[in-house]
């Protein structure tokens, strides 16, 4: 019994993986029957090996990597619907979005050529016909105006915003202060983030997933959660005071009686339970959008560029990271429901790396969500973004560097909270 149930576990989290991602993607599953592929036109993702040992019969065989290009040159003037079959279903499953970008009827082969085998169906040996279209990178012309706001984008605002980054951690370098210690991780991850960024332009290979581009996502979200976070414990610690038992917070003068001298709960700590709840609510935002994973290649001022992002990059960053953000701001409540001293500043960790998994997701959403024909002013409101937030951060410190101790020789001033009222 025991060999026969390694192979049905096998298989069942196999077709269990092959569900969660089909659901992910939006793509449509079919069995494996001549009534489910019957008149649809089959494209075969697997190997040219693979394929001439057996595949549908009828069915055309496009390299993964290719069937970008392959449907972006070739249109179906009989309107069928498109078949993806793979080995057991997943690359094909994988490959469905990009399909949804040319097709508006894209169907998937359940378990692929293995669950059609398994079926006992017949199989057709042979090479392919010829495609008669290439299968590499689609090709889009640039106008002049697009190529500048491209090269706006990485030419101009990327140096400089990576410019200024590097100087606010130098000046952040020796501060000994909390929040400072913050704000300096979140712009070293930051940093490290853009110029991976950079570095993708010229290093990033054809293929389901671009590594250096998800690790500097990554980076992006530690930023998120960094530089917030920083800027919270400069408010708190020096205007607001909410955190602190000892002394009266900001707003003290609105409240009847303060939970930091009387058995009550704190009025503001409450306001935040249904905040959490719909912060929660917009970290999943970009789950209910289609994923759209394009691919080209354009020139830019006499420079070849490639647009886009695979499936991989798409399923971790608007799939995966923004369930990560809503499971965390969920996490909150019970430090909220508690409530109590220290409430606020234990779920603070928590709180601030929801707020990272929510941040870059929705951004990046709404970015690749509005700009899907015009992905150049994607990059360019990202990027305008970006150098906005670098030079506001560097003017806030540049403005209080004597309070904060950032000016040479100088110690921070130490704030001076009100007492609560008796």
């Amino acid at each position: 019994m025991g060999p026969r149930l390694v192979p049905l576990i096998g298989a069942l989290a196999l077709s269990g993986c092959q569900a969660l991602v089909s659901a992910a993607v939006d793509a449509r599953l079919v069995d494996p029957s001549p009534e489910g592929v019957a008149e649809a036109q089959a494209i075969d993702l697997r190997g040219p090996a693979e394929y001439e040992a057996g595949h549908l019969p009828g069915a055309l065989n496009v390299p993964a990597l290719g069937l970008d290009g392959y449907l972006a040159r070739v249109r179906d003037p009989a309107g069928r619907p498109l078949l993806l079959v793979c080995t057991d279903g997943l690359e094909a499953v994988l490959a469905a979005p990009t399909a949804q970008l040319y097709r508006d009827d894209v169907r998937v082969l359940a378990g692929g050529m293995e669950g059609w085998r398994r079926a006992g169906l017949a199989v057709e040996p042979g090479p392919s016909p010829p495609l008669g279209a290439e299968t590499s990178i689609p090709v889009r012309a640039f106008t002049r105006f697009q190529q500048l706001v491209a090269f706006a984008s990485g030419g101009v605002m990327k140096p400089i915003y990576l410019l200024l980054a590097f100087w606010l951690l130098r000046l952040l370098r020796r501060a000994t202060a909390a929040p400072l210690r913050l704000l300096w991780h979140g712009l070293a991850w930051f940093f490290a983030g853009e110029l991976l960024c950079a570095a993708n332009f010229y290093l990033h290979q054809p293929g389901p997933l671009f590594p250096i581009e998800l690790l500097h996502g990554l980076g992006m979200v530690a930023m998120s959660a960094l530089v917030p976070w920083g800027l919270w414990r400069l408010l708190e610690d020096r205007v607001l005071h909410y955190d602190d038992p000892g002394h009266g917070c900001a707003v003290q003068r609105f409240c009847g009686r303060c939970w930091k001298r009387d058995p009550v709960r704190c009025g503001l700590h409450d306001l935040m339970i249904p905040l959490v709840i719909g912060l929660a609510a917009v970290a999943l935002m970009p789950l209910t959008a289609p994923l759209r994973p394009t691919m080209f290649r354009t020139e830019v001022l006499g420079s070849v560029a490639d647009y886009g992002e695979p499936i991989l990059n798409h399923l971790v960053e608007l799939r995966l990271y923004p369930v990560i953000g809503a499971l965390l701001f969920l996490a909150t409540l019970p430090f909220l429901l508690r409530g109590g001293p220290g409430s606020l500043r234990r779920l603070e960790p928590v709180f601030y790396a929801a707020l990272g998994f929510t941040i870059y997701p929705v951004l990046r959403h709404l970015l690749v969500s509005g700009y899907r024909e015009r992905l150049y002013w994607a990059d360019f409101w990202e990027e305008l973004t970006e150098l906005l937030l670098v030079s506001t951060l560097g003017l806030l410190l540049v403005t209080f560097r004597r309070q904060l101790g950032l000016a040479p020789g100088r110690e921070a001033a130490a704030p001076s909270p009100p007492s609560p009222a008796g």
